[in-house]
This record gives structure tokens, C-alpha cells and sequence, in this order.
């Protein structure tokens, strides 16, 4: 299993990453994705999930609508070490 970086260790390897950075206030880092048009943007989406899928990773599905349930539904129901959540958003907005 990875170790887990935190303090100048994490700040020393974030540095080398182009776009990486830490998320003030939580234990997290960010990254933000541009995409020109919807068949980019499905296309790196459709790549991450076969990487997903190789390291066993699982898609959580959520039934009740809306971005607070699907985000509540993603912490809650993880069981190892890492969580990774994408969140699409529409071209100029966030």
C-alpha cells in the first residue's frame, strides 16, 4: 500500500506535479481538468475508469438525485484508503 504524504513532504512532491495542489482547510489535494468539448471530456473520463477498474477501485451509484447526496454517498461508502471523486462542471462555472 502507498504511504500517505503529509507536511513538506507533500508540499516537496505537489510541487513537481503541473496543476496539483493542496485543498485549504482538508486533508485533500485538487487538481482542475478543461476539456473543448463534451467527446474530450468523455473520453478522459471513460480512460480513468478502466485505470479504476484495473486497481479494483468501485463506482459508487447513488439513487437519490442531486450533488449533496452523490457527494455524501462518496464518503460514506468507501472501505480502503482513498477516495477520488470527479465532479463534472459546465464550461465557465466553479
Amino acid at each position: 500500500m502507498a504511504e500517505k504524504l503529509t507536511g513538506s513532504t507533500r508540499k516537496s512532491v505537489l510541487a513537481k506535479l503541473d496543476g496539483w495542489s493542496e485543498v485549504e482547510g482538508r486533508d485533500a489535494i485538487s487538481k482542475k481538468f478543461a476539456f473543448k468539448d463534451f467527446n474530450e471530456a468523455f473520453g478522459f473520463m471513460a480512460r480513468v475508469a478502466l485505470i479504476a477498474e484495473k486497481l479494483e477501485a468501485r463506482v459508487v451509484h447513488v439513487k437519490k438525485k442531486g450533488y449533496g447526496n452523490a457527494l455524501r454517498a462518496g464518503i460514506q461508502a468507501p472501505s480502503g484508503t482513498w477516495i477520488v471523486m470527479a465532479t463534472p462542471t459546465r464550461h465557465g462555472t466553479r
